[in-house]
């Protein structure tokens, strides 16, 4: 199927560092879920911290945990790291890789288009995810301390 690369796509500017640093996280987060798609892993982790907000409809307050998706290429194993897990936490700098309205309906679901080096891939938004990331803490699915950045 294929994806037009039209207005739909709305990349961050790399040299908007305001906009980058607006949506840049640095924290603690738990992996929920790796998915191989081709070419790329398609990971989503939760922050360990609980957010709250007061409810407008119900007047109550209600408690979430925050949901990202990080797109990582594919590379052959890595010795010297350690592979993510699912249930695992791990530190990681995240960098956000488009605006949220840059999605494009294809049948019942979302997808967007990442550009990393260059590479487009085309990547199937998740409904519990809001943004779409990556990161310098991982390369494939093997973690890189934030020490050794």
């Amino acid at each position: 199927m294929k994806i037009e690369y039209g207005d739909n796509i709305v990349s961050i500017d790399s040299h908007d560092t305001a906009t980058i640093n607006k949506y840049s996280l640095n924290e603690n987060f738990i992996v929920t879920d790796i998915k191989k798609e081709k070419g790329f892993y398609n990971i989503i982790i939760k922050s360990d911290l609980m957010q709250t907000f007061l409810n407008p409809n119900t007047n109550t307050k209600d408690s979430f945990y925050a949901h990202y998706q990080i797109i990582s290429l594919k590379t052959k194993k890595i010795k010297r790291y350690e592979e993510i897990k699912k249930g695992q936490q791990y530190t990681l700098a995240l960098t956000p890789h488009f605006y949220p309205n840059s999605n494009t309906t294809i049948g019942d679901e979302i997808y967007t288009v990442v550009f990393i080096f260059t590479k487009g891939m085309r990547v199937p938004v998740v409904k519990t995810a809001l943004d779409i990331y990556t990161t310098p803490n991982l390369e494939g699915l093997y973690y890189i301390p934030c020490f050794e950045l």
